[in-house]
């Protein structure tokens, strides 16, 4: 008898000693395989816009519609759950939802195996189409780059046996999100924190636990008691016995029924509550906190902060959280292994919660978040066309759910010509260089007119070698000891004289603004118009600042005179003039006179516009595909001198562009033209380049900052002619009217928000508008010399650039006719003028 209760104890003792050998087996095979699938996570940023415009008839939706959505996305990821026996084993696959605070961000995000990166990318899509996730490398998304100066850490598990609910939102009238992320945007000024949610399916056998629980309370019993049968960490043979005794154990129908008549309110609100969460899908979940310090104090303070979120979701009367903090540091290295790799702990205690209450404390943030310094997406996101071109000029990519394709523009497309609008600071400069660049190497023609001076250098610098002798450079702040010149009323063809005249009275227009100061009338274009066509007539030619000496010159007038051929013209002088009075003349002349002397009295640009020959000839540039770059840096040049030769510049490349009437459209060489801040630089006859300059091969792309920039003409002219429009971030003001050209896919509020270097646009492929879509500007990567741009410099002006000495010779003889102080008189000073 003894050696067969020996024989039994020998064989108890051998049992247990397997059971636990096994388990142990069981569990290193998990943790290995927890580490193995620790370097193949693939992390999600998630950015949802904050505010979303309400469609016509749409009624506003309340909180708990919002989070209920991504209830249902939680619901989706359920579908990983596989019943076989190597998930018996290393577990069900997980995810991990994270909220980080850090650099007085949050963000939310969302890490997965890469096998269902897919499918998880698809779905969040699928309940989130505005949306924009972007997959984040762990290089850029670790949340610390060195180890902190003090570190707290916990894990948060049930207060009370799983069944229990926690308080969802459901019963909350606000989001209860907003009770984590306002501790975290506390911390996240100065400190580090995270939030990691692991989560992966749980067995089905949690709802018959369920079932059991509510069973019980039917019974009039508690669930102090209660220990899961599958869950519980430690089976003792003891506690195996009592379950089994609970299982067999029978009462009388009549007493239980009598029981289930005698139950309390608060027995039936938690069987209601058990079954009702028993009926949506369960996840075993494992919620770890961390928090960062100077000291270990702070670190500890800066915890209890993001803990006492999680006090909103607890109740008496069904479940709570309990905490428990890591307080020595093999706990916190345990529980910080745990967040880096992403494990799902089989030696730590894992609670079993359904998608709802999961999502009460995790969902991507809603309207209803008040927190300050959340990540939200700003601006919407709307596919490319199907037809997108393959090839062409680049204008950026257009980046939609992952999906990246370059955006080209096809050639005959740019003759209908590019709008860009935005702030300064956007991208529209990035977006120019890019374009210029790719016209550059593939060998077109390229003409930009630059205000700031910056794109112009880099351009310089980034020149391949096989164009650097197709460059002009003219760069008249500069480039002073051999500058180029430029003259206005230089022409070729006797129908040009014309239309130069009336560029130079507008060019005086629109620097000497007639509605604010009052200095530019009917007298002054008479007198501008009779003048310029004098000197035009002259053998040598004439120039601007020539046109005082004819009134305070008598030798130098009486010269031109004898030249002229136009009767009209000659009249002006010999009779119009002659037969006016002295007193006449002299109220006139120093009105008109010191309209020229802020150019005059400037020996750079008296030096520039001054010359009779200009250094280049703009249709031969156009003709032969050659790269024209103006530098007219406001900063080195001033403002008005800037805008005057910048209106000159597009004075001539109009007249250029249309002498091209003369040879057949086939033989017609595209260029292109660049103009920065165009509204610097255009007149009326603007008008005409952008109806009209497809015709003679010029194709425009301009650009600047806002709508109130424009005259209502020239306006009219850019949204009825522009092909293309695109809009980087602008204000409310040009949203309101831009707003109408990409309705109905993108309103004011997205292009008030977007993203700097990202852009709305509005493109025609083949001659036909294309519905909006969102892109992103690419980076022109080619390397910069400042030696080549230095070099490049010396060449043009040694080539094209007269000696300083020589110029002033031949332009500094007008300056001494004038009179050295013109009164800068008033519509007011002189009446009738």
């Amino acid at each position: 008898m003894l050696e067969f209760i020996g024989f039994i104890f020998i064989l108890l003792a051998l049992g247990i000693f397997t059971y636990f050998g096994i388990k142990i087996y069981f569990a290193r095979l998990s943790e290995n395989f927890q580490k193995k699938i620790s370097s193949n996570w693939v992390f999600f940023l998630v950015r949802v816009p904050k505010e979303q415009k309400l469609k016509e008839g749409e009624q506003p939706k309340q909180p708990q519609e919002l989070i209920a959505v991504f209830e249902q996305f939680l619901a989706t990821l359920y579908s990983v759950y596989k019943k076989d026996l190597k998930t018996q084993i290393t577990g069900q696959p997980h995810f991990s939802l994270e909220i980080t605070a850090k650099e007085d961000e949050i963000g939310f995000y969302l890490a997965t195996l890469s096998e269902y990166a897919n499918q998880v990318e698809k779905q969040i899509y699928a309940f989130y189409p505005a949306a924009e996730i972007e997959q984040i490398s762990i290089k850029d998304y670790r949340l610390f780059l060195e180890p902190p100066k003090a570190l707290a850490l916990a894990e948060i598990d049930l207060s009370k046996n799983f069944p229990l609910p926690i308080n969802t939102y459901l019963q909350v009238e606000a989001d209860p999100l907003n009770g984590l992320t306002n501790p975290l945007t506390k911390v996240a000024k100065t400190q580090k924190a995270l939030i990691q949610i692991v989560v992966r399916p749980a067995d089905d056998r949690w709802r018959l636990e369920c079932e059991e629980a509510a069973k019980k309370l039917m019974e009039g019993k508690t669930l102090a008691d209660f220990h899961p049968k599958w869950i519980k960490q430690t089976s003792k043979f003891t506690g195996f016995l009592k379950e089994l005794w609970e299982t067999f154990k029978s009462q009388p129908q009549k007493e239980n029924e009598e029981q289930e008549s005698k139950l309390s309110p608060l027995y039936e609100e938690q069987i209601k509550a058990i079954q009702e969460k028993a009926s949506k899908p369960g996840f075993e979940v494992q919620t770890r906190v961390l928090a960062t310090g100077d000291s270990e104090t702070e670190a500890a303070t800066n915890l209890r902060l993001i803990l006492s979120g999680f006090s909103l979701f607890g109740s008496p009367e069904k479940n709570s959280f309990k905490i428990k903090i890591a307080k020595n540091l093999k706990q916190k290295r345990q529980l910080l292994k745990d967040i880096v790799l992403r494990f799902f702990d089989p030696k730590q205690k894992k609670m079993i919660l359904n998608s709802e209450e999961i999502a009460s404390f995790y969902h991507f943030p809603n309207q209803f978040i008040e927190t300050p310094h959340i990540k939200w997406l700003l601006y919407k996101q709307a596919p490319p066309p199907a037809n997108l071109p393959q090839q062409g000029t680049i204008l950026g990519e257009a980046v939609f759910r992952g999906q990246r394709k370059k955006v080209f523009i096809k050639e005959k497309d740019r003759l209908r010509h590019i709008y860009c609008i935005g702030k300064t600071g956007t991208g529209k400069t990035t977006l120019l260089e890019g374009m210029i660049m790719d016209d550059i190497k593939k060998g077109k023609g390229v003409g930009v007119l630059d205000p700031h001076g910056d794109l112009a250098e880099k351009l310089l610098s980034k020149l391949p070698d096989n164009r650097i002798k197709d460059v002009i450079y003219f760069d008249p702040g500069g480039n002073t000891e051999k500058p180029l010149g430029f003259n206005l009323l230089e022409w070729k063809k006797p129908e040009e004289r014309d239309f130069l005249v009336q560029e130079a009275i507008a060019i005086f227009y629109k620097i000497f603004d007639p509605t604010r100061q009052g200095f530019i009338g009917p007298q002054f274009e008479h007198w501008m118009r009779n003048a310029a066509l004098t000197l035009m007539e002259q053998p040598g030619g004439g120039s601007l600042i020539e046109i005082p000496a004819l009134f305070t010159d008598q030798n130098f007038k009486n010269q031109c005179i004898k030249n002229l051929k136009d009767p009209v013209v000659k009249a002006f002088w010999e009779k119009q003039m002659a037969q006016t009075a002295d007193f006449h003349k002299s109220e006139m002349l120093n009105y008109f006179i010191s309209k020229f002397g802020r150019f005059m009295t400037n020996d750079m640009l008296r030096n520039v516009i001054g010359q009779k020959k200009s250094s280049f000839d703009i249709r031969q540039i156009m003709d032969e595909g050659k790269i024209f770059i103006a530098n007219l840096s406001k900063g080195k040049m001033g403002e008005i001198n800037s805008a005057m030769v910048g209106m000159i510049l597009i004075s001539k490349i109009q007249m250029a562009a249309m002498s091209r009437a003369e040879i057949p459209e086939e033989q017609r060489r595209d260029f292109y033209l660049y103009v920065d801040e165009f509204q610097n630089f255009v007149t009326d006859s603007f008008v005409q380049i952008l109806s009209e300059a497809r015709k003679y091969r010029l194709a425009l792309t301009i650009a600047n900052q806002y709508v109130a920039q424009l005259d209502e003409q020239i306006r009219d002219a850019v949204f009825g002619n522009a092909g293309t429009l695109i809009s980087f971030r602008i204000g409310a003001q040009e949203a309101e009217f831009i707003a109408k050209e990409f309705e109905p896919v993108f309103d004011e509020f997205d292009l008030t928000n977007i993203d700097k270097f990202h852009a709305y646009i509005r493109m025609i492929i083949d001659n036909m508008p294309q519905r909006p879509f969102s892109m992103q500007t690419v980076v022109e990567n080619t390397p910069q010399s400042k030696e080549k741009a230095e070099k490049i410099k010396q060449w043009v002006a040694e080539t094209y650039g007269q000696p300083k000495e020589e110029v002033e010779k031949e332009t500094t003889a007008f300056v001494k006719t004038l009179n050295p102080n013109p009164l800068e008189g008033t519509r007011e000073q002189a009446p009738g003028i």
